[in-house]
């Protein structure tokens, strides 16, 4: 089933994604943008209904696997019993990867148990946490589940369609001209919370030639792809364990992007300008058994 009217309050992370887990509108549950106060926290922690919470305490084993951008979970857990996350906003951590990441052994401990049982601390690294680093700990976490037959709920959350569209080459080049060399070669080659920090939207756009929107949205292509594979190694793991009859799959976001849309360059959550597309998001369900009307 593709729900194609399916549209977030906010176009933002944190609080798109406590609307999604706690069914309420920002305005409710009190997350209105992304660098709420610790009172604000608070009273969300202790006060929104989140739906892993509901399912935890009907035996179920929840968690939330995701790299960069789903940071927030350390502070908004929203009922999840294991959040394993990057928490790149954390200074300590931020150093700890400058030493592990320069080490000539401890990189090889990144993604097996071994590694996480050693240095626990490995999971949290936005370096390490990379989109197939994630698809493997969700893959790793179904097989356990077909073992012991507890029911659960992964929320997987990937941020490969995030600014700045970072991406590996293989995916970068799939969509672009080959013969480009520019700023946008791989990923977004400029500081985006300047670039859209202004109101001068117009002057910017003139400041970039078609060529280099062209590269932009081939990269953004690429991240979708990237993403789509992501989900289809996960499909695939489903398919091979005896759980496929017996889960529901959900593919949805937490906002969209600008993406050169009339009157907007690029950012989410900014603008009410050039349409819907940051609040429409996708939403695309497998329900088995369920014969659609």
């Amino acid at each position: 089933m593709n729900f194609s009217k399916c549209f977030t309050p906010i176009a933002s992370t944190l609080e798109s994604l406590t609307t999604m887990f706690s069914s309420q509108y920002p305005h409710t549950h009190g997350i209105q943008h992304m660098f709420p106060n610790k009172q604000q926290v608070d009273t969300a922690n202790a006060n929104v209904p989140a739906l892993a919470a509901t399912l935890k305490a009907q035996g179920y084993d929840t968690a939330v696997i995701g790299d960069w951008c789903a940071c927030g979970f350390n502070e908004l857990p929203m009922g999840f019993k294991d959040v394993i996350v990057s928490d790149f906003d954390n200074f300590k951590v931020y150093m700890s990867e400058v030493v592990y990441l320069h080490h000539q052994i401890l990189p090889l401990f990144f993604d097996n148990r071994v590694g996480h049982w050693l240095f626990p601390k490995l999971k949290s690294f936005a370096n390490f946490m990379t989109p197939d680093v994630v698809t493997n700990q969700v893959i790793e976490r179904l097989q356990s589940r077909e073992k012991d037959e507890k029911p659960f709920v992964i929320f997987a959350f990937y941020s490969c369609t995030h600014l700045p569209y970072r991406t590996p080459r293989e995916y970068a080049e799939l969509w672009t001209d080959p013969k480009y060399e520019g700023p946008h070669k791989h990923m977004l080659g400029l500081n985006v919370d300047e670039f859209i920090g202004d109101v001068d939207i117009g002057k910017k756009w003139e400041k970039l030639p078609k060529k280099e929107v062209d590269q932009i949205n081939g990269i953004y292509d690429g991240c979708v792809r990237m993403f789509d594979d992501c989900v289809g190694n996960i499909v695939r793991a489903l398919d091979a364990t005896k759980l496929k009859d017996n889960t529901v799959v959900m593919i949805t976001g937490d906002h969209g992007d600008d993406l050169f849309e009339p009157n907007v360059t690029f950012g989410h959550g900014l603008t009410f300008n050039g349409g819907d597309q940051s609040n429409n998001i996708p939403l695309v369900m497998r329900v088995p058994g369920w014969i659609p009307p």
